[in-house]
């Protein structure tokens, strides 16, 4: 009624969660490089391996595992025995 219509409600949602890829392409990615590391890894190695990554400028995203959700270039993953290539999308 404040509106001048004659009704009971007006809504809307807004979805917070998804608000960051208005305006993105679908063949957009969140990041270049998704990095997932094994339980056993080695802290300042780990590191090392992030900075030497991202030196080329590239985004990095560093996570336990994939849990979905997250678009990316290349998925490597970083173990006792160093960085491994999961998945490349071109």
């Amino acid at each position: 009624r404040k509106f001048g219509k004659n009704m009971s409600a007006i809504g809307f949602a807004v979805y917070m969660n998804l608000i960051e890829r208005y305006g993105k392409n679908d063949d957009e990615c969140d990041v270049d490089i998704l990095l997932t590391y094994s339980e056993n890894s080695n802290p300042a190695e780990l590191m090392r391996a992030v900075k030497m990554l991202g030196s080329g400028g590239k985004s990095i995203r560093v996570q336990k595992e994939n849990c979905g959700g997250i678009r990316y270039k290349q998925q490597l993953h970083f173990n006792e025995r160093g960085l491994e290539i999961i998945e490349t999308n071109d």
